[in-house]
């Protein structure tokens, strides 16, 4: 669960980066169709391949770009009451998008592993601990990464939820 937990939240790391180029360059808008419709065919493509529910598989991407447009939206919000965000080279956004695809990429053998969890009783206990142990022992997260987090994750399980167990 751990692993998946890293990559949604490097995944979020990403989006971060993003977001601030965006910021920079003055394109403010969360929602771009072309590379979420382009991400969720890749993955619904692939997902066969890993042996993964195709529901499931497009469920779990789709709350990944539910959860990195919740960042960015937050983020926008922060940075029009409080300080700029740090400059990012021209290059950052290119680079956080490929990074994107390769962490997505990377989530399919995690969604493998944590198969055998997902109908278990205890599976929103299980993602529950493994949250609370990422988010105060292994990571520093913003309340914004926090929550986008839970979003990205919150259909690991078939009952419960990561949102409010955590």
């Amino acid at each position: 669960m751990l692993n998946l937990i890293s990559l949604a939240s490097a995944r979020l790391s990403a989006v971060r980066s993003t977001a601030q180029w965006k910021w920079q360059n003055h394109q403010t808008a969360v929602q771009d169709r072309t590379a979420d419709d382009v991400l969720r065919q890749s993955m619904d493509e692939l997902a066969p391949h890993y042996g993964l529910d195709p529901v499931f598989a497009k469920t779990f991407f789709d709350d990944q770009t539910q959860a990195a447009k919740q960042l960015q939206s937050a983020l926008f919000a922060s940075w029009k009451t409080g300080p700029a965000p740090a400059k990012v080279a021209p290059s950052a956004f290119e680079s956080s998008r490929g990074e994107n695809y390769r962490i997505s990429q990377s989530m399919l053998p995690a969604l493998v592993r944590v198969a055998p969890l997902r109908d278990r009783d205890d599976c929103p206990i299980v993602l529950s601990h493994a949250l609370a142990r990422w988010t105060t022992q292994m990571t520093t997260l913003g309340a914004e990464e926090s929550h986008a987090l839970r979003t990205a994750l919150k259909n690991v399980c078939t009952t419960g939820s990561a949102g409010g167990t955590a």
